[in-house]
């Protein structure tokens, strides 16, 4: 074993991260997730739900889901 197997699978993530362009990443909002999810440019996702820790969450906001909110509501809300 030329590399210890913690040290390996995070060369993986690490490789497999830099890999997608930036405007495709972006972390699950829940700071207690994070965990790493990619958009591929589908503008017409608003909910969605975190594969990792399964909560529901607003795409374009980037923040818990909003319910009963528009997104340009919200942002208004978020910066008066």
């Amino acid at each position: 074993e030329i590399l210890p197997r913690d040290l390996f699978n995070r060369w993986g993530k690490a490789l497999c991260e830099s890999a997608l362009l930036a405007s495709e990443k972006f972390y699950c909002p829940y700071q207690d997730c994070s965990a790493l999810l990619v958009n591929y440019g589908e503008k017409s996702i608003h909910r969605s739900r975190c594969p990792l820790c399964k909560r529901v969450f607003c795409v374009q906001c980037n923040v818990a889901w909003h319910s009963g909110v528009d997104c340009n509501k919200f942002q208004k809300l978020k910066n008066p």
